[in-house]
């Protein structure tokens, strides 16, 4: 453990002082030394000890919410802690097919999907279909959603709106999601490329989240204390937010009245294309309907 500690700390000492949003190859190849270490050190270790390391890395994930690159080390780092306790001490019931939990999850997750979008989605101005190249990668998508706890949905409808899920970087160097924080070279791109992008895309949600919840003036404004969006679950309201966050924030902008997140949700306010809200209620209607 102490170890381990050391590394992350001397980690952190040419880190702390980088603003950039993501990790140079340095930095890189130090995280994944960090991984190997905790491999080696983890072996034959109890649950006690993982329950251990893993506070330990949760409080200091929460200390460091208003520096992406910290909170990206931290959470890159406990996911693999993650990892290696779940092979060590498998969460799954040996007595039940695990074939059998994962379709309770499915049926529990599209029981949700289903009533959000009941809630939500009925009044949509337009056609509930979107284009088939949104879900072309769909469970490469899904897999991602699940690591990070993060929607699938909200991915594919940001893809959507943002680019019409076209796979190429577009001319602007702006990438899939059009943030002008970071570059990617223009056109061709692979699969790989398409996951570094939208691995960059969530921490860069994350991020947003963050900062808003550190933020007292814009946390009364809005009346919502903590945005909650994870994998399976969410809220309109903290979806309205998080669109908003990632579009801009002006003097009146308004949760319900944003046309960014909410365009052609219902007849009060419609437009000539779907913005983020109605895209994500078209993604969720496609999941359930799975």
């Amino acid at each position: 453990m102490q170890k381990i500690i050391i590394g992350i700390f001397l980690f952190f000492l040419i880190t702390q002082n980088i603003s950039a949003n993501f990790l140079n190859q340095r930095e890189q190849k130090n995280l994944e030394n960090i991984k190997i270490q905790l491999q080696n050190i983890s072996q034959n270790k109890d649950q006690k000890w993982f329950e251990l390391i893993n506070t330990n890395l949760s409080k200091n994930i929460s200390r460091s919410r208003n520096n992406l690159k910290l909170w990206y080390i931290l959470s890159q780092i406990q996911q693999e802690l993650k990892n290696l306790q779940e092979i060590q001490f498998p969460s799954i019931d040996q007595n039940i097919p695990q074939e059998i939990e994962q379709q309770n999850y499915s049926d529990t997750n599209k029981n949700f999907q289903k009533e959000f979008f009941e809630n939500h989605g009925k009044n949509i101005t337009t056609s509930l279909e979107m284009p088939e190249k949104c879900y072309e990668f769909y469970d490469i998508i899904d897999e991602m959603g699940k690591q990070n706890n993060f929607p699938t949905a909200l991915i594919i409808s940001t893809w959507s709106k943002e680019l019409n899920c076209n796979f190429s970087n577009p001319a602007n160097g702006w990438w899939l999601y059009q943030i002008t924080s970071a570059y990617y070279v223009p056109w061709d791109i692979t699969i790989e490329d398409f996951k570094k992008m939208t691995q960059d895309f969530i921490d860069f949600s994350k991020w947003k989240w963050a900062s808003y919840e550190k933020n007292p003036r814009l946390r009364e404004r809005f009346w919502i204390e903590k945005i909650e969006i994870t994998y399976d679950f969410f809220t309109l309201e903290s979806l309205q937010l998080h669109a908003i966050l990632y579009n801009g924030v002006w003097k009146t902008t308004t949760l319900s009245t944003n046309t960014y997140a909410n365009n052609n949700i219902n007849s009060s306010i419609t437009g000539k294309s779907d913005w983020l809200i109605t895209r994500f209620l078209k993604v969720i209607h496609y999941e359930w309907e799975k």
